[in-house]
């Protein structure tokens, strides 16, 4: 009895060993696995940051092109309105010279006017002496 007691005491001895090692085996293998996954994970982080980093970098040659856009359009808009006024300007000058010439025109009619004004004066005053 008691040689079959240390029988099943040795196989229960050994299968709880083996048990204990196929424990151990799996909980190795679940640790390999998840130090895997922890190494996958990071690596997916990593390059997630790369391309954060990316986009921010994307992102601000979008903002500079963006601003580019908008002072050239502000620029163009100035020279713009800058060819209006110049275009204006030279219109009213031209204006201006016309109007000159038009009121040096209209003098010299009233002088010439004048002058035979004076002259139609003294051949009236002259046909009225007797």
């Amino acid at each position: 009895l008691k040689k079959r007691e240390g029988e099943v005491l040795a196989a229960l001895g050994k299968e709880w060993e083996a048990k204990e090692a196929e424990r151990e085996r799996a909980s190795a293998r679940q640790r390999r696995g998840l130090a895997a996954a922890e190494a996958e994970l990071r690596g997916k982080v990593a390059e997630l940051e790369r391309e954060q980093r990316r986009m921010r970098g994307v992102e601000a040659a979008l903002t500079a092109k963006v601003a580019a856009a908008e002072q050239k359009a502000a620029h163009e808009a100035a020279l713009s309105a800058h060819s209006e006024a110049t275009a204006a300007r030279a219109s009213h000058s031209s204006q201006a010279r016309r109007a000159k010439g038009d009121l040096e025109t209209q003098e010299e009619e009233l002088e010439t006017t004048q002058r035979s004004l004076r002259l139609f004066r003294a051949q009236l005053g002259a046909a009225q002496q007797p």
